[in-house]
């Protein structure tokens, strides 16, 4: 799965108001039924389909199809069946086991593999990324029962180019849905819209909460798990209110990774039970429940929101000591995001543009004669990072860190450093183990008398959705950054570190469908930046800490294909981060003067639209115009019916039950 998932899956409203809209207006919608059948006979398509493919020839057949995947998954074929210009398939079980986001994602996927497979099979298929079009789609039940795909050539453009239409039926043969003139074109140029790109940060702030709708009891959230709290605080938030489900954990349960554990049944047993009604999720943390394992568990449930976009979640965590009264108060009131409450009252958090410090904060990252450790070493950031010190000082040591062992590394070294590579050394560290860090810090400072940073770019993903993740692989993806950050911290709590730098993502501010478990990872490095910085204010650390939460990177980092980058763009205004920019970037946030930033790079009128929610300051950030974009779509017919296209495709996302576009 690719990091694409969670810019489409935060499109949902977006894309239906704006295609239903347009869609409309042009009266398309009273001229696409009488085209569509409302059901397969199968008998009959399996004896027009009589070519069986093995699965040599199903390789061969998709291989023009794959690029078209935006989730990275292998299409789920129980059986293909070909024809005269048109193919039937059986899909595995695995593509109706439950309603989701991912589900339908999964489903999207093996439709374009399939057509596109299908349009070429003839002829060579282009090298370059091809675009999605559809001229029109029709939804008449739940893709969840999806079992059978039926794809036939339609009439070919001036070019040659073939138009297919897809039917998507359950295990009777019923239309659940259907794409009309779906198609495969190389994508040429800009997007309408697209101007020269800008970079922008933009970091989270603790703003006074404004009151919103006060209820009478608790039955603002249907479902509540207090952590930190002992059962009889439970007990008498359930007596408040009957209906709403409610469960407190103890403190001691939760130490190391093992809130991830009740947070995973939490979420999974909401879901089994009202994944398709709206359920509005609150978890409070009390005073023993640190800031980065709060962060930590709201970053969860914002994927978790993106898999069951029915769910709302809310995450409030305590300063101060709170009595079971204090808790119901703040239970009725009706909101969602992230709040704490501190001595002064209920605060929420907001985006805002990053401040420019004073003068002090002005001076390089690195400096000359500096030792620096960057673990995850030989991963692409870590690469850059180690690559840009060496560059940038003179005299300075880099100490990489990684898993695997350090017998053939030395090659490795040579060929990526140079002349640089004597001094660059590769440790082998296993981050979950305290003793392991310990000691290669100790042996740091017997050899170089010194520690000037730490850049933590060490992580691991295990895609899924969170129905098939067990407590295990949450865990296993969550050490590198919980542990390792801890443990990293632990070893140099008496050292005067210039910095901590924690490489986070976007992930644990949106949300990913299928990679809960990494925005809870990325999420905990964001809250441990604020908690570690309160203990350098009090002398307890040394050295600020900052956590960047990181888009896609060109070079180094997670990679998603070139038409998913295309999709990307399209839709969000996102580019790639060039590894240059991606440089300036992070020495622009080192002198601003958050602890967290989010770093925005892409075309700045389609970034307004994709990123207001953050924000209302954030239009004043970038300055631009979102009206006048619109505007510019609309004057050009190419520009806008390519633009329409491209919405409908992602439509498949939502069941729309019996209705029709």
């Amino acid at each position: 799965m690719t990091p694409l998932r969670v810019l489409v899956s935060r499109l949902h409203t977006r894309l239906r108001a704006s295609t239903v809209h347009t869609l409309l207006c042009s009266g398309k919608a009273q001229k696409v039924a009488a085209r569509y059948p409302a059901s397969l006979h199968l008998d009959n398509l399996m004896h027009r389909t009589p070519h069986l493919l093995t699965q040599d020839e199903l390789a061969i057949w998709l291989e023009s199809g794959k690029d078209t995947l935006m989730m990275g998954c292998e299409p789920a074929f129980a059986a293909v069946n070909l024809g005269a210009d048109e193919v039937f398939i059986e899909l595995d079980a695995v593509q109706s086991d439950e309603p989701s986001t991912v589900g339908e994602l999964l489903l999207l996927d093996t439709v374009f593999a399939a057509a596109k497979a299908l349009q070429y099979q003839d002829k060579t298929a282009p090298k370059q990324p091809c675009g999605v079009r559809v001229s029109s789609v029709r939804f008449t039940g739940e893709l969840a029962q999806s079992r059978f795909l039926w794809l036939k050539k339609q009439q070919s453009d001036k070019d040659g180019t073939s138009q297919i239409t897809v039917s998507i039926a359950d295990h009777n043969g019923t239309i659940l849905a259907t794409l009309n003139g779906l198609t495969f074109a190389p994508t040429n140029g800009p997007k309408p819209g697209v101007t020269d790109n800008q970079t922008a940060l933009v970091s989270p702030q603790w703003c006074a909460y404004q009151d919103g709708e006060s209820g009478t009891s608790v039955a603002a959230s249907d479902a509540i798990l207090l952590l930190g709290f002992d059962e009889q605080v439970a007990a008498q938030v359930q007596q408040t209110a009957p209906d709403a489900w409610c469960a407190a954990i103890s403190e001691c349960e939760l130490e190391g990774l093992a809130y991830a554990t009740p947070m995973l049944d939490f979420a999974n047993s909401q879901i089994a039970a009202h994944g398709k009604s709206q359920r509005k999720v609150t978890v409070i943390c009390n005073t023993g429940i640190s800031p980065a394992i709060a962060q930590s568990i709201y970053s969860f449930l914002q994927s978790v929101k993106q898999e069951y976009s029915q769910l709302q979640n809310e995450v409030i965590s305590l300063a101060t000591a709170h009595s079971a009264d204090d808790v119901l108060q703040l239970l009725a009131v009706s909101r969602t995001g992230f709040y704490r409450v501190v001595e002064t009252g209920l605060e929420q958090q907001q985006w805002v543009k990053s401040t420019r410090c004073g003068e002090a904060q002005q001076t390089a990252l690195y400096q000359d004669g500096g030792t620096y450790l960057i673990t995850g070493g030989l991963g692409g950031l870590g690469m850059i990072f180690a690559k840009q010190i060496l560059a940038e000082t003179t005299d300075s040591h880099v100490i990489l860190t990684g898993r695997g062992g350090a017998e053939d590394k030395q090659s490795v070294l040579a060929a990526a450093f140079g002349e640089q590579h004597a001094r660059v050394r590769y440790v082998q560290m296993n981050l979950a183990a305290q003793s392991d860090v310990t000691q290669v810090i100790d042996d740091i400072l017997a050899q170089r008398g010194q520690l000037s940073g730490i850049i933590h770019c060490a992580g691991m993903v295990d895609d899924s959705k969170l129905s098939n993740k067990s407590a295990e692989q949450v865990q296993a993806v969550l050490a590198p950054k919980v542990l390792g950050t801890l443990h990293l911290d632990q070893a140099c709590a008496a050292l005067e570190l210039d910095f901590f730098l924690l490489s986070s993502s976007i992930v644990s501010v949106f949300g990913n469908a299928g990679q809960a478990d990494y925005a809870m990872a990325n999420g905990f490095l964001d809250g441990f930046a604020e908690q570690r910085n309160a203990q350098v204010a009090i002398g307890q650390r040394h050295g600020r800490t900052l956590s960047i939460n990181w888009p896609l990177w060109e070079s180094g980092g997670m990679s998603i294909p070139a038409p998913a980058r295309a999709l990307l763009t399209e839709l969000t205004g996102m580019h790639v981060l060039p590894t240059n920019v991606g440089l300036e970037i992070l020495l622009q946030a080192w002198r601003e003067q958050a602890q967290q930033t989010l770093a925005l790079y892409g075309d700045p009128a389609l970034l307004v639209e994709m990123f207001a929610p953050l924000t209302c300051q954030f239009t004043d950030l970038l300055a631009t115009n979102v009206a006048a974009l619109s505007t510019q779509h609309s004057s050009d017919a190419n520009s806008e019916q390519d633009w329409q296209a491209n919405l409908l495709t992602k439509i498949l996302m939502e069941e729309f039950e019996g209705t029709e576009y």
